[in-house]
């Protein structure tokens, strides 16, 4: 049966619902309680959701997860604090408390700070520049 609505239909005001095709938003979609999950595919195999303390993206398929962009940044939730940056045609980074440590550059890595390592094995010859 076909139902006509002439004023505004809540979540509320819906008892049973065995599908919907097409939703149309002209604003944010919420899902107002924690544990509730926005999951897409046709298993749901991509899931979005709020646990209450964390903010969770989840893959549950065979396969990957893929994130494209042309460059990626991961930052604190202030955006003051950068924690990765990354570019597939440049350097990647990676900080700590916002300031930059480890950097990839066209000749391998430029660290910045001291290096700490438990074991070091090597395949091929070591130069060692020293300004002392």
């Amino acid at each position: 049966d076909n139902v006509s609505i002439a004023q505004t239909l809540t979540y509320e005001d819906v008892k049973n619902i065995d599908s919907v095709g097409i939703i149309t938003a002209r604003d944010d979609i919420r899902i107002i309680t924690d544990n509730k999950k926005l999951k897409l595919g046709a298993g749901g195999e991509l899931e979005l959701y709020q646990s209450g303390n964390h903010s969770i993206i989840q893959h549950n398929g065979s396969h990957f997860l893929s994130l494209r962009s042309n460059a990626f940044i991961v930052q604190d939730a202030a955006a003051t604090k950068t924690i990765f940056y990354g570019d597939p045609n440049g350097q990647s980074s990676l900080y700590f408390n916002g300031s930059k440590k480890l950097e990839t550059i066209n000749g391998g890595v430029d660290i910045t700070g001291n290096l700490q390592v438990d074991g070091f094995h090597c395949l091929g010859p070591i130069n060692l520049d020293s300004d002392r």
